[in-house]
């Protein structure tokens, strides 16, 4: 079973309440956190073009591969005092994701074991997988019922979280992958679902995703795209757009740089997105400013099965925000 509304996977009143709470952080990170330029987190080039401002945080549009992103960004250091008394990664982990869980694991999570065996392939060879901001590992369970002989390892910084993966067999370590140092070269294939958007520094994270893989490996990462139709027309006005969370949105070109300049051989992209249409709907429905744009007046006049087709014509042609990229070493 799959999902057709924004509704089934994000209620709207559990997400307006976790998006309070990012505003709430990004006011508290305003007034008590240091901030440092950064270039631009794909293609590395320093070629700022001011997009808009939310809750404080400057948004830059790159002038050499348009990727968004949020520069001048908190310190690591302000990140690290600011993390124990999120109030935005409280309520996501107390309140957000049990609201989701089952609902995600019906229609999301079997749709992606689908796609990464895909990838996979039907190799007879047995495979080292890690899953990186694995949560209760509930990706896993599925696969493991797939691929029962491959060997299934997570990344969790929650510890609570990751005591459920540890008790369902998976060998875990509680921490962040900056600092992981051990499995070095152990790895076939590195799963990272929808975290890279939240990363201060992007290379060294999936550099550090790089030690790990054995020559030839692979790693998925799931994201959100700038060049996507609601992160690209909504701008300030996308929800998804969430500082001090969402520091992140590299365009198709961005995500190919950074994964260029780190060495992988290969990049494949795709936008399976299904949501963009309905999420753009929603907005301009709740915000009297956007009603009079052209383009949201000529998608909100289309009938539900132009709706459709327009949702599966961004998603053929790169233009959904909801980003797979799959990178060979």
């Amino acid at each position: 079973m799959s999902f057709k509304s924004e509704e089934e996977i994000r209620p709207k009143n559990v997400f307006k309440e976790l998006l309070a709470c990012c505003e709430e952080d990004a006011a508290y990170l305003m007034a008590n956190g240091s901030f440092e330029k950064v270039p631009c987190p794909g293609c590395g080039i320093d070629k700022p073009v001011p997009a808009f401002v939310k809750h404080g945080f400057e948004y830059i549009h790159c002038s050499n591969c348009n990727s968004l992103y949020n520069s001048p960004r908190p310190t690591q250091a302000s990140f690290n005092a600011f993390y124990p008394v999120s109030k935005s990664s409280h309520y996501f982990f107390n309140f957000f994701y049990p609201a989701v869980e089952e609902s995600r694991k019906v229609k999301l999570i079997p749709e992606r074991v689908q796609r990464v065996s895909q990838f996979i392939g039907k190799e007879d060879k047995k495979k080292v997988l890690l899953d990186v901001g694995a949560g209760q590992g509930f990706f896993f369970d599925l696969m493991r019922l797939q691929f029962p002989d491959f060997e299934y390892r997570v990344i969790e910084p929650n510890r609570l979280l990751a005591e459920t993966c540890v008790s369902k067999g998976y060998e875990t370590i509680v921490d962040f992958i900056e600092n992981v140092d051990v499995w070095q070269q152990e790895i076939d294939f590195i799963i990272c679902f929808e975290v890279f958007e939240h990363i201060r520094e992007p290379e060294n994270f999936l550099h550090q995703f790089k030690k790990l893989l054995k020559p030839g490996g692979k790693i998925l990462i799931t994201s959100l795209c700038g060049d996507g139709l609601d992160i690209n027309y909504l701008r300030e006005n996308a929800d998804i757009v969430a500082p001090p969370q969402h520091l992140n949105f590299l365009s198709v070109e961005g995500y190919r740089s950074i994964f260029s300049r780190l060495g992988f051989s290969a990049t494949e992209i795709i936008t399976p997105g299904k949501l963009d249409v309905d999420i753009v709907l929603n907005k301009v429905r709740d915000t009297a400013s956007l009603q009079n744009n052209d383009l949201f007046k000529f998608i909100g006049l289309l009938g539900d099965a132009a709706k459709v087709q327009f949702q599966q014509f961004l998603a053929n042609n790169l233009l959904s925000s909801h980003i797979w990229v799959i990178a060979t070493l």
